[in-house]
């Protein structure tokens, strides 16, 4: 694949990720595949930090109650 193809996926991985227009993102076409990867991860992984305290009250949550209920 082409280092523009590449770097088109990743801008609409990215944008997906941030819920923009790809168009919003033109601004880093020039930047290296393997940073934007990397710009990816790390704001996933944020946002997976931002939710980490509803994710643990729904864990703590689903142990009082049923199973079933739980599911």
């Amino acid at each position: 694949m082409s280092r523009t193809l590449d770097v088109q996926a990743e801008l609409r991985r990215l944008a997906h990720t941030l819920d923009v227009d790809p168009t919003a993102l033109t601004m880093l076409e020039r930047v290296p595949v393997e940073d934007l990867r990397t710009l990816w991860a790390q704001i996933g992984e944020a946002m997976f930090q931002a939710g980490r305290p509803a994710f643990a009250r729904v864990a703590t949550l689903s142990k009082t109650v049923p199973a079933a209920v739980s599911a």
